[in-house]
């Protein structure tokens, strides 16, 4: 029996295998937008900002082995210029994981 970081790591990772599943069938082009950066990729894109983070912090694997075209919709993603001024370092947002408490509603 798996216990309750067992269980979220293990939802977090199929939950990712999901992602990448509709990701193999929806990202056609360098991005959800054709081969712009659009409306759709600019949404999701603070969520797979994080997930460095989420990977060190929770341990669970986030790789191009696993999650080929994520990860290689994040690499364009952070070389995007508009991105590249505004995204946090995997280290603040690791920071930001270590200090809160996961087991309060906020």
């Amino acid at each position: 029996m798996l216990n309750e970081d067992e269980e979220k790591k293990a939802v977090l990772g199929k939950n990712l295998d999901y992602i990448e599943e509709l990701a193999a069938k929806e990202l056609q082009k360098t991005f959800f937008g054709e081969e712009n950066v659009g409306f759709i990729d600019l949404m999701i894109w603070p969520w797979f900002e994080r997930l460095p983070a989420v990977e060190k912090f929770r341990g669970v694997p986030f790789n191009a082995e696993r999650h080929p075209k994520l990860t290689a919709w994040c690499a364009k993603m952070r070389d995007h210029p508009q991105i590249k001024t505004s995204i946090y370092p995997t280290e603040l947002h690791l920071q930001y994981f270590q200090t809160r408490n996961f087991n309060v509603g906020l």
